[in-house]
């Protein structure tokens, strides 16, 4: 073959490498569109599965992002996945574990939330116990912000299951809520923990702790441990308040704790503390204490300030009949409580005269409590130097607990009789004639006292208050059978002479 032959031969090859190179060009081309397409699929798949299912995305955006997208990734789940304990529980559990304390902290919180409501609804029992033992680790291995959380977490889901179960808002109507160890919540184990709390340097560490025990003590069911009591004695004010505060939740072993508390209302050095310990007094479950309690609350009385009185007298009026018998001396003794401890029974009552105190309500447990018993004429006695003094705020209350003793307040007659004359010409304190007229009747004064009481009835039968000529009346008739009782009409006094100039 010549030259020209070859060249001719070369030239003929040309087209088909040009061709052969196209295609070549067109299928790469073609591939990378197929895999572009392949990845918009992809993408487009994934943002309508997380359209379709947000709370997995949630989920994942836990442990990836910033510090800030994996918090509102959190608050995604807790919104969420309240009611979706398998789905929202495990990722919030790894992020007890996230290198920043604020996630930790994060989701600490969502899951005292979160599994509170799948122990509500008896959901997911395992679930809930790979949850607690999370945070229970937490309470040993993290930094104290973490830990306080952790703790702060635990009592709200301890909280949520009381001893013996309770009904709930379960699935199901009607369900009873399951026990704490059926709920998978070992709280013996978390008692033991949040008691080793309560030393713990840190304050908040010791207030979540005093928090925890109260949220657990219904379940318990026993009474609280000796470093919750203990706990009263915090130098923190706080810790202290917190500790008088889960006292509440216990029902059992209250008789050792009144004494620390009642010491506390009178004289510790937190006003705060001391207003805490008295309102922990006041709601006490009164049907748990017993007589042993009281020789307490009779010592805090010889220190206690007006208002903590108060408190106490209230507290021992609510107790059984055994304990108020032993609270005699404590009631004796209020009665003589200073005039200013007295105060309107509320703004705007429809009775504006009437008031109460710690005289007052001694008055009434008197009254409830000792007719029929040796000590009856002692209170009577006591009652009619409280109608001697010159303070018509308590003659009602005190005329009212004389007329409870029937014929054994017959030594009450001469001041009940006192009472009547002075308040049936003062408007201002009729009541305290009201009381006085219907307790000469449950007395019944017999011999010369009962002329006395019929002569100041009578008297009363011409009173400037209607109501108390009308209680006069009614009481004449019981006292004097043949007595009409009626009243005889109001004679206003003669008007004196104007003065004349000059």
């Amino acid at each position: 073959m010549t030259i020209r032959d070859e060249s001719q031969a070369g030239a003929g090859d040309e087209p088909k490498k040009a061709e052969a190179s196209s295609t070549q060009a067109r299928t790469v081309r073609s591939l990378v569109a197929l895999a572009i397409c392949a990845g918009v699929m992809v993408w487009a798949y994934g943002n309508l599965w997380d359209y379709q299912h947000p709370l997995a995305a949630a989920a994942r955006g836990i442990s990836h992002g910033s510090v800030e997208s994996r918090l509102a990734a959190i608050d995604q789940v807790k919104e969420l996945g309240l009611d979706k304990s398998k789905e929202s529980i495990p990722p919030l559990v790894a992020a007890l574990n996230d290198s920043e304390s604020k996630v930790q902290i994060g989701a600490a919180q969502a899951l005292g939330l979160i599994v509170s409501y799948a122990v509500r609804v008896q959901a997911e029992t395992e679930t809930v116990r790979d949850a607690t033992a999370a945070l229970a680790a937490a309470l040993k291995n993290s930094p104290v912000a973490v830990r306080v959380e952790a703790a702060r977490a635990l009592a709200v889901i301890a909280s949520t299951v009381p001893s013996g179960g309770r009904r709930g808002g379960g699935k199901k109507a009607g369900a009873v809520a399951k026990t704490s160890k059926e709920a998978g919540i070992d709280v013996p184990a978390l008692a033991a923990s949040y008691t080793g709390l309560l030393g713990e340097k840190d304050e908040d560490l010791r207030i979540a702790a005093a928090e925890g025990l109260g949220a657990l003590g219904p379940t318990l069911d026993a009474p609280p441990s000796e470093t919750l009591i203990a706990a009263l004695g915090d130098s923190s004010p706080r810790v202290r308040i917190a500790a008088t505060n889960s006292l509440l939740r216990y029902n059992k072993g209250l008789d050792p704790i009144v004494a620390k508390l009642a010491h506390m209302m009178a004289k510790d050095d937190s006003v705060e503390v001391r207003k805490s310990a008295a309102s922990t007094i006041g709601h006490l479950p009164t049907a748990k204490l017993t007589a042993q309690s009281v020789p307490a609350f009779l010592d805090a009385l010889k220190i206690a300030d007006a208002e903590t009185t108060d408190a106490i007298i209230t507290l021992l009026d609510h107790l059984n009949q055994e304990c108020r018998v032993a609270a005699t001396p404590a009631f004796l003794h209020a009665l003589e409580a200073p005039p200013e401890s007295d105060r309107p029974i509320g703004p705007g009552s429809m009775k504006p005269n009437v008031f109460t105190g710690p005289g007052e309500i001694s008055a009434q447990a008197l009254a409830r409590t000792l007719p029929g018993t040796p000590r009856a004429a002692e209170a009577v006695s006591a009652l009619s130097q409280v109608l001697a003094r010159d303070n018509p705020r308590r003659w009602p209350g005190a005329a009212d607990a004389i007329a409870s003793f029937g014929a054994a307040g017959a030594p009450a007659v001469p001041a009940l009789i006192s009472v009547l004359k002075q308040a049936a010409g003062k408007q201002e304190i009729a009541n305290a004639a009201l009381a006085a007229a219907k307790a000469l009747v449950a007395v019944a004064p017999t011999g010369s006292s009962r002329a006395e009481a019929i002569a100041a009835l009578k008297s009363a039968t011409n009173s400037i208050d209607d109501s108390v000529r009308k209680a006069a009346a009614e009481a004449l008739k019981k006292l004097e059978p043949t007595s009409t009782g009626s009243a005889q009409p109001v004679t206003k006094p003669a008007e004196k002479p104007r003065a004349t100039a000059g």
